[in-house]
């Protein structure tokens, strides 16, 4: 879809929901273990789980029951993720604002299919956020659910970074990895999150001067 997009072979409309599909189904062809450091990496002050074993299912757009919200049809987050000790429901916004009721009712609906499972479940709002502190949501009967939030710009950092020291990770496919990654921020450039390198990424960058040469090519300089 990436390459058909970038030589115009399709028409598809740039969206909130095709920015969720490229980031997270490339992001899911990594090892789990660099999926989860990469979300961890990306969030700001947050409480999510240190580490997982693995991911158990993932699925895009699910329909909840909306019993006991104001839905009238089903309750749609963008993300359900279930790892093997707590689960994750990720909403993403591109060009909206993120909002607590929004947030309220996913939770909910995800109690209506899940309570019976007795998981620790977390809320991801990546994008459209105003503020970067971690929320909790208090909700009766369910307990207090906590927020954590990034943009799409700490995701394509925590990435970038990722590629330069793939080498220090103990992964056998490297190529592999380091594709897949390409891709990823191919498509966030074309949603426009852009890596840009500051000069303070650089200052670890040594650069060698020989003095030698150097003077005995200044020494040859004429003035014509």
């Amino acid at each position: 879809m990436i390459s058909a997009v970038q030589l115009r072979k399709t028409n598809i409309e740039l969206k909130e929901d095709t920015l969720t599909s490229v980031v997270f189904d490339n992001l899911f062809h990594l090892p789990d273990s660099l999926f989860w450091d990469i979300i961890k990496k990306s969030c700001f002050e947050n409480h999510l789980p240190y580490f997982i074993n693995f991911i158990d299912l993932y699925e895009f757009w699910p329909h909840w029951d909306h019993q006991n919200t104001e839905n009238e049809r089903y309750v749609e987050p963008d993300l359900f993720i279930r790892f093997d000790n707590f689960d994750l429901i990720i909403e993403s916004k591109w060009n909206k604002q993120q909002y607590y009721e929004q947030w309220k009712k996913e939770i909910i609906g995800y109690k209506n299919v899940y309570e019976k499972d007795k998981k620790n479940v977390y809320l991801l709002a990546i994008g459209g956020i105003n503020n970067e502190n971690e929320e909790n949501i208090d909700i009766e009967n369910y307990g207090s659910i906590k927020v954590a939030k990034c943009k799409w710009n700490n995701i394509l950092e925590a990435i970038v970074n990722i590629k330069s020291k793939i080498n220090n990770y103990c992964f056998s496919e490297i190529n592999n990895i380091i594709r897949i990654i390409n891709t990823i921020i191919t498509g966030l450039e074309m949603h426009g999150f852009i890596y840009i390198h500051w000069l303070d990424d650089m200052i670890n960058n040594i650069y060698y001067i020989n003095l030698e040469n150097t003077y005995e090519i200044m020494s040859n300089w004429r003035i014509e």
